[in-house]
């Protein structure tokens, strides 16, 4: 089976394809290009490569999130639309798993972050196996930096860019742990582990994990609501 994986959650996204023989190609998503028009091109090139077309993709995996707004509904709406017109299973798994998955961090309580905006922290805790196996130990969750930090036990490996946050509130963090991104060579052993297990998601249930409402998002609540209050007022003053 021939695996497409998106992890597109970071300003510097990537794609991974891997060939049912085993053989890998891989391109990065550069931050300077702009993910919106690197990332159709990148699959069309690693297809290429490896000598595919997008008719012999067996599977698509996807990055979730936690993470940017823009990338997020690249990515998802690119593997969705795969996914409904070839007619193959899709996985979404959270970029904070995909964080805690990464080679260089090692087995024990992990706490995947992310930094969002208003020094606030984007986190999953997880419980790493020697294997590799990774146990989520909650939900993702959006924290003031401040309060993340008071969760985060002696002995837990931080990692990702919510790592300077919580470093900055006393919290010990492993040199250079902050510079750890998502990665899609770990979300497409992520995926491929879950379809070993049989599982598979409805794209239609699928959604991007923002935690927090985008600026257009706020912007549309705030106007709803002062619609909402003039129409109320309106109603007062008949």
């Amino acid at each position: 089976m021939h695996v497409l994986a998106l992890e597109t959650s970071h300003p510097v996204g990537s794609v991974v394809l891997r060939r049912a023989d085993g053989a890998i190609a891989r391109a990065t998503l550069s931050e300077r290009g702009g993910q919106a028009r690197a990332l159709t091109p990148a699959i069309g090139r690693l297809l290429g490569e490896l000598g595919l077309t997008p008719r012999d993709l067996g599977l698509v995996v996807v990055g979730l999130g936690p993470g940017g707004y823009t990338g997020l509904r690249l990515g998802l709406a690119t593997a969705k639309t795969l996914a409904v017109v070839l007619r193959i299973p899709i996985l979404g798994v959270t970029s904070t798993a995909v964080l805690a998955a990464s080679p260089g961090v090692p087995a024990g309580p992990v706490l995947a972050s992310v930094e969002a905006t208003q020094d606030f922290v984007y986190g999953q805790s997880f419980d790493k196996r020697p294997d590799g196996t990774l146990v989520a130990g909650g939900d993702p969750f959006i924290e003031p930096a401040e309060v993340a930090a008071g969760r985060v036990a002696p002995g837990t490996a931080v990692v990702g860019s919510g790592a300077r946050l919580l470093a900055a509130r006393g919290v010990v963090v492993a040199p250079g742990s902050e510079e750890l991104m998502p990665r899609a060579d770990e979300l497409l052993t992520l995926g491929l582990s879950r379809h070993a297990r049989g599982e598979v998601d409805d794209e239609r249930a699928l959604l991007p994990l923002y935690l927090r409402p985008s600026e257009a998002e706020r912007l549309w609540e705030r106007r709803q609501a002062a619609a909402a209050a003039n129409d109320i007022g309106r109603v007062d003053g008949a």
